[in-house]
């Protein structure tokens, strides 16, 4: 089962600690959606490491704004950047830029 972690939109990023001990059960890819008050909804899963998604996250994400990060395990599909989650849901490709 993957495991999830919602940070609400004035709540501090995740400690290192906490990502690692999500790591440590679920490595098979990491993703990242957050809402930067744009009016939509980003999404990054192309980290190649913890310590990217680490530094990615620290760099990127202000503490008000809401993110979900997403420690995936691969219980079925393959390990690859196009499995893992969270994915947009859509059907209508011009809202995916």
């Amino acid at each position: 089962m993957c495991v999830a972690i919602a940070k609400i939109a004035g709540s501090k990023i995740p400690s290192a600690q906490v990502l690692e001990n999500c790591h440590a059960s679920n490595g098979d890819g990491y993703g990242v959606a957050w809402a930067d008050g744009s009016g939509k909804v980003k999404i990054k899963k192309d980290f190649t490491s913890l310590d990217a998604m680490k530094e990615w996250i620290e760099a990127n994400i202000l503490q008000e704004w809401s993110c979900l990060i997403h420690f995936r395990q691969a219980t079925s599909g393959g390990v690859s950047i196009g499995m893992r989650h969270p994915f947009p849901v859509t059907d209508d490709i011009a809202e995916l830029s």
